[in-house]
């Protein structure tokens, strides 16, 4: 079943997502290694620093997770399925993707390698982690962050009140956003494409969505639903929408938050089935121009 092998690449697709940066926010100089604090407009950098500090205190620390996941491909076709998926906190993401009780799939992500197979088609994907993000330098708990709805700095970790010189940032002039910043990386830029991220500093701080470009690929992932958890708020709700020319890939995933194991010592064990034929990444696009 094509869908199937469709599903692990959306997910995947889902951690590293990518949309334009909106044109208000200008870009400034800056490096991961001496971080210098910039800002678009006239703005208050205390102001700003407040809000990100109010953002993170809503994250709580985590070693491993279990999580139940729905799944909802809207375009280019319709399919919907479920996901049982353990993480482990900057190690591993490991999703085992099933339809009527039965696993149809499952994905597994590395710090340097992304793995995924299909039982019907018996087909499988092997394929750097680097490559795949095209020069993006995210890590596992950046990938982790993003699934879970929390801001991050592309490369190091979660977002930090002292990560802000890594940001140039502006206020959102949008009435129904009036506490709201964009924050666009100053780590990522040039040739590794743009991130960016929107969140919002009211009493009830949240990260609201994440923007990157990377070569031809656009897209965005939309949070809403925060759910407060042991380990800190989680997005239950994620609005994906990926742009790669002339093909567009739509899909929603919702945490079973109710059903979430914080800090359980997880763990899980990769292993391919035999007799498995290998697809490339790039056959991907050919399968989803038969949905």
């Amino acid at each position: 079943m094509n869908r199937f092998i469709i599903i692990a690449a959306v997910v995947a697709a889902a951690t590293i997502s990518s949309c334009k940066t909106p044109k208000e926010v200008s870009a400034t100089s800056g490096t991961a290694e001496s971080p210098v604090l910039s800002i678009s407009g006239d703005q208050n950098p205390e102001q700003f620093r407040s809000a990100v500090s109010a953002l993170s205190a809503r994250y709580g620390a985590w070693t491993d997770v279990k999580m139940p996941l729905s799944i909802d491909l809207k375009a280019p076709s319709r399919f919907s399925c479920t996901a049982n998926v353990t993480m482990k906190r900057d190690r591993w993401i490991y999703m085992s993707i099933r339809k009527f009780g039965f696993e149809g799939a499952a994905l597994m992500i590395t710090a340097d390698s992304i793995f995924a197979y299909e039982k019907i088609g018996k087909r499988y994907i092997s394929e750097s982690l680097k490559k795949l993000l095209k020069g993006f330098p995210a890590t596992v708990g950046n990938l982790q962050d993003m699934l879970l709805g929390r801001p991050f700095v592309p490369g190091k970790g979660s977002l930090m009140p002292g990560d802000v010189g890594y940001f140039s940032y502006s206020r959102i002039s949008d009435p129904d956003l009036p506490d709201a910043w964009m924050m666009r990386s100053n780590v990522v830029g040039g040739d590794d494409g743009q991130f960016s991220m929107i969140i919002d500093s009211t009493k009830n701080p949240l990260l609201q969505a994440f923007f990157v470009e990377a070569g031809q690929t656009t897209g965005t992932l939309l949070y809403t639903d925060m759910r407060k958890m042991s380990a800190g708020t989680v997005a239950s709700d994620l609005a994906l929408d990926i742009k790669a020319g002339s093909r567009n890939v739509e899909a929603s995933l919702s945490w079973n938050t109710d059903k979430a194991r914080w800090n359980s010592n997880a763990s899980v064990e990769w292993r391919l089935p035999r007799g498995y034929s290998r697809i490339e990444a790039s056959q991907i696009v050919k399968i989803l121009s038969s949905l």
